[in-house]
């Protein structure tokens, strides 16, 4: 990789300044693999997005013993189709004084590299914070991932979500393409040095190329999904776990009967608000990265009745998690926490909207 290169890359933005839809409905890791594939000159963008075309039902465990309770799209039994087509190598350093050198060799070799470190010492991310105690960093995978994608001299060049999730008054952006931060290697040394995981991408571009192996794979997965819509329950460890329409009229129940968002669950630095808000924000988002796969395909190849009305379905699906995203996000703004009967009102029209939506992906050619 030349530094010429970084001129013209696009990660959470298009060449045109607008969001790049499909990379701001993604979590952060998978944002990170998106990113790092589009900017992959052998593929075109209809190849990259339906990648990352995620089962679109809601699963809702619950603690049959604490009552603890979560509602998100982690799917039971679909993968998204990157992880067929991406292979993912992994290395973790901790407690490595060579570890920022380390990341510095792959960036030599061409790659571009998801790291995930201790964040809260990198001065230009929104979580610095110079007093935070190195023992207390919590080390999971499901924590943010960014892009390193290039380094000189001194320097080290990455890409973030802006204006999200950086301190702006720490931020340097690089002059010739303001979606690349520069950072002195001396201000994540030992945030790197201390606990470092790296991830490299294998794209198998041969198999993403031939024939209509892509389209199959996008046909059976949205067909797979349709049928996880029916609402089976499992029992499983002590915990119950409902799935797509059971998701829904469970939630919709803990809402009638007033209970309290603090039983739900949370991880390590999350607010009840943020936890609860990025959960929801999830199922619009996986709705908008199958809508953009269809808008961009109708305009490559094309579109039919079919096209249109699961697109409207789609788009309506959408408002309806919005709605209820903000609905919860409002009363929790408001100081109260337990659930009530007008939002378990919205989620019975999220149920008739959903209905349809998974009539349209049953009749998906």
């Amino acid at each position: 990789m030349q530094k010429s290169d970084l001129d013209n890359f696009c990660f959470f933005k298009n060449k045109d300044g607008t969001y790049d839809v499909v990379s701001m409905a993604l979590n952060c890791f998978e944002a990170s693999v998106y990113n790092v594939v589009k900017n992959n000159k052998a593929l075109e963008k209809d190849q990259v997005i339906p990648l990352f075309i995620n089962d679109l039902n809601p699963t809702l465990w619950f603690n049959n013993t604490s009552g603890i309770f979560r509602i998100y799209n982690q799917s039971r039994n679909l993968s998204p189709l990157w992880k067929k087509y991406i292979t993912v190598h992994k290395v973790v350093k901790k407690r490595d004084k060579n570890a920022a050198a380390f990341l510095e060799s792959l960036l030599d070799i061409g790659q571009m590299v998801i790291i995930q470190t201790v964040f809260e010492r990198v001065k230009h991310l929104a979580w610095y914070n110079p007093n935070f105690d190195l023992d207390l960093y919590y080390e999971g995978e499901e924590q943010h991932a960014n892009i390193a994608v290039y380094h000189e001299d001194d320097r080290i060049y990455f890409s973030e979500k802006i204006p999200y999730n950086i301190h702006k008054e720490n931020y340097v952006p690089y002059e010739y393409n303001s979606q690349i931060g520069v950072a002195l290697k001396s201000e994540i040394e030992e945030a790197c040095n201390y606990f470092l995981r790296c991830y490299t991408l294998e794209v198998n571009e041969r198999e993403l190329n031939s024939g209509n192996t892509l389209e199959n794979d996008i046909v059976n997965i949205i067909h797979a999904m349709a049928d996880n819509f029916k609402g089976d329950v499992e029992e499983v460890n002590g915990y119950t776990r409902c799935y797509g329409t059971s998701a829904l009229e469970k939630l919709k129940e803990y809402c009638n009967e007033g209970i309290d968002l603090k039983k739900y669950f949370i991880t390590q630095g999350w607010t009840i608000k943020d936890r609860v808000a990025f959960d929801i924000w999830m199922f619009h988002g996986s709705r908008q990265i199958l809508l953009e796969y269809l808008i961009l395909k109708e305009k490559r190849h094309g579109g039919n009745p079919g096209f249109t009305l699961l697109k409207e379905s789609l788009s309506e699906a959408i408002i309806q998690w919005q709605t209820l995203e903000r609905s919860i996000s409002k009363l929790l703004q408001s100081g109260f926490t337990k659930l009530n009967p007008k939002i378990g009102m919205r989620i019975d029209n999220l149920l008739v909207v959903e209905n349809n939506l998974n009539n349209q992906l049953k009749a998906y050619k």
